[in-house]
């Protein structure tokens, strides 16, 4: 399996499949009147790829990392819900890299766990936040941060509330 590691945030993904042009689009229909093509298939690697579980994902172009996102319950509900098809908001950039010959891929963060109080919580939103601030993904601009002078956590209000 093929991983890599980021630059500056040190997360590690591995390449879990590939994006094709699919030679047998799927009809969608959305809100019984919009009705379009599903032209973009993923090929996973390996079927088990399918069940991994909740988890922040990133799209390469040419072993370039593009695009960080995440996706609820499993690869398979998440990204893949029209088999292989799939409807993604990156889907016109894809689209466009692949009919310019560049290999475009996808992989999964190897871990996105972190122990609290003796459980183990999914941290995939923070980790998908650390890498869109702290990479440069030429399709995921760095979103600019809320201004947090003033705000506080619930810790430090609790105290008050007594």
């Amino acid at each position: 399996m093929e991983r890599f590691k980021f630059k500056h945030t040190r997360h590690e993904f591995i390449k879990v499949g590939k994006f094709l042009l699919s030679e047998k689009p799927v009809k969608f229909q959305f809100d019984d009147d919009l009705v379009w093509d599903l032209n973009l298939e993923l090929s996973l690697f390996r079927n088990e790829f399918s069940s991994v579980g909740e988890s922040v994902y990133v799209i390469t172009v040419d072993d370039n990392p593009v695009y960080a996102g995440s996706y609820p319950v499993s690869l398979g509900m998440g990204l893949l819900t029209y088999g292989d098809h799939l409807h993604h908001d990156q889907e016109l950039r894809i689209t466009w890299a692949l009919e310019e010959g560049k290999r475009v891929e996808l992989c999964l963060a190897r871990d996105v766990f972190a122990e609290r109080e003796g459980r183990m919580i999914n941290i995939s939103s923070s980790i998908q936040r650390d890498i869109i601030e702290n990479e440069a993904l030429p399709w995921s601009p760095k979103k600019p941060s809320p201004e947090l002078e003033g705000v506080k956590t619930m810790a430090e209000i609790e105290p008050l509330l007594a």
